[in-house]
């Protein structure tokens, strides 16, 4: 349909849409939510008098090819094989090729640092899953014995930086941490001068596989313990309100913890939670998914019942195993 003198185009994802073109190896990156692999060039498009300019682009590959044959002709377009795609994705290719940008200009700077060793791009920006309030998270490798965090802002981008040394990665690696497991396991190595990030990257990969390993007795009877006492307190609050809703929230969360403790699998990424769920424990995630759906009491109860089920009901008599004060 037309609009003046634009066309518009019907997108799957943003429907109505001003049209864009763009090479065909940039709808592969489109998908992965990264050109770091293709790059991005962005055409300097002027609008033809009545007629609104379009955006084009392409990646480095087509770039190569364009400068070789001395412009667009016949074999450099047929390299480029364009496509058409909406004004929308065409802006995220373009959020997608300053994160690429911030990405390569921090690995520079840091490996120019003398005291970084190494350098780990992770999080979901990383993994392909760019949002609007989304921060660029890293690892860095210091020598030394301390370390820090620091928040910068690059091209109107976040940046969470974590400073540390190996072997405190290592020992959290030990503590089977879902967090810094699945960082490294899943993340992007950007520079390593001693090839302790690797050896690290190897081993999250290798436990993130196995899983962590389930809770002990003791473990699961000090969750059985807290979970009673949370469904208690719940139960005793009784309707609906701003006490309920705290305890049904905490209760939800605890649940969810013991239910991966006790059954051997990680502790899902915050904005992964439910689809983790669905895969990993199925009878819980309809649960949790009605409880963050429609937040309310009986909700909260329906998972703390499920998972102290699994745990051995609720706790009315018990004896923990001495230990040494």
């Amino acid at each position: 349909m037309e609009d003046g003198a634009r066309d518009w185009v019907e997108c799957a994802t943003h429907g109505a849409q001003a049209p864009a073109f763009v090479c065909v190896h940039l709808i592969p990156a489109l998908h992965a939510g990264t050109v770091r692999h293709t790059g991005f060039v962005e055409a300097d498009v002027q609008p033809d008098e009545g007629h609104a300019a379009e955006s084009c682009g392409w990646c480095e590959t087509c770039e190569t090819v364009r400068a070789q044959e001395g412009g667009w002709n016949d074999r450099s377009e047929q390299h480029a094989q364009v496509k058409l795609v909406c004004e929308a994705c065409f802006e995220r290719l373009r959020q997608l090729a300053c994160v690429a940008s911030v990405v390569a200009a921090l690995a520079v700077e840091l490996e120019r640092t003398p005291r970084a060793l190494a350098a780990l791009f992770f999080g979901s920006a990383q993994r392909g899953r760019l949002e609007a309030h989304s921060d660029l998270d890293f690892y860095v490798l210091v020598d030394g014995d301390e370390r820090w965090r620091e928040g910068r802002m690059r091209d109107d981008l976040p940046l969470e930086l974590s400073f540390s040394p190996a072997r405190y990665l290592a020992q959290r690696l030990r503590e089977h941490s879902p967090v810094v497991a699945h960082a490294l396991a899943t993340g992007e190595i950007l520079f390593d001068r001693t090839g302790e990030l690797a050896a690290l990257v190897s081993e999250a990969r290798r436990l993130w596989a196995a899983g962590p390993p389930p809770a002990s007795d003791a473990e699961r009877l000090r969750w059985r313990f807290r979970l009673t006492d949370l469904f208690h307190d719940l139960c005793d609050l009784g309707s609906d309100g701003p006490d309920a809703a705290a305890v049904a929230a905490l209760l939800v969360q605890r649940a969810v913890e013991a239910a991966c403790a006790c059954r051997g699998t990680w502790l899902p990424p915050r904005k992964q939670m439910v689809e983790a769920l669905h895969r990993d424990q199925p009878e819980l995630a309809p649960l949790v998914e009605r409880y963050y759906t429609a937040p309310g009491v009986a909700a909260a109860l329906s998972v703390g019942e499920h998972v102290l089920d699994d745990l051995g009901g609720l706790l009315v008599e018990y004896r923990t195993e001495p230990s040494k004060c």
